[in-house]
């Protein structure tokens, strides 16, 4: 949690560092855009969904999520020898917009009406179902404060990895690197080059 809150802080809050316009290849914008629509099918998958499990109906989401898994190997396997590796997330996009066409059926025939009524036995029931979940996370996360705490009271060298860290866990591709994110001088003034897989730097 600690880490998407950062990356949220880093993304949208923090002033930018480097305000050169960004470029890239046509195919990375493609790519961008089909995940994109495939999140907003997505949500809109997970909207359907709740509304049908709030009117009892659950063979049609059962249904979808079978069909989803079914589509996305038909169009994966279907679309790699032509898209190569874009087949994945047209592949995703696709089989989320054939669930979302299953349920579609279901949501006809009733009219929906929003109502917070937090004083509905139902909505007290799946609070108290969730407080174990709650308990959960609350450990989890209590679990990983105190751990960086302890590691840098118990070693003064595990600062600089609870620091990479807490800034959004950056890559770090040479000991310059290292030095850069920490904010201090680096040693050869340059960032050393990361060896290939097959041994050349």
């Amino acid at each position: 949690a600690f880490y998407y809150i950062r990356i949220v802080k880093l993304m949208y809050f923090d002033d930018p560092v480097d305000t050169s316009p960004l470029t890239g290849a046509r195919a990375f914008g493609l790519v961008l855009s089909l995940n994109g629509i495939a999140v907003l099918l997505l949500g809109l998958v997970g909207m359907a969904t709740g509304v049908l499990f709030a009117r009892e109906q659950f063979g049609l989401p059962a249904l979808a999520m079978a069909t989803f898994n079914a589509a996305f190997i038909v169009v994966l396997l279907a679309g790699y020898g032509r898209f190569g590796p874009f087949a994945m997330p047209l592949a995703m996009t696709m089989s989320a917009l054939v669930q979302l066409l299953v349920l579609v059926p279901g949501l006809r025939g009733g009219r929906l009406r929003p109502i917070l009524d937090l004083n509905h036995p139902a909505l007290r029931r799946v609070l108290w179902l969730y407080l174990p979940i709650l308990a959960g996370l609350i450990v989890e996360q209590g679990k990983n404060v105190i751990d960086i705490r302890l590691a840098t009271e118990a070693s003064p060298a595990a600062y600089g990895t609870n620091r990479l860290i807490a800034d959004g866990a950056t890559p770090v591709c040479s000991v310059d690197d290292v030095f850069v994110t920490l904010g201090l001088t680096s040693p050869t003034g340059g960032s050393t080059p990361v060896p290939e897989p097959g041994g050349v730097a």
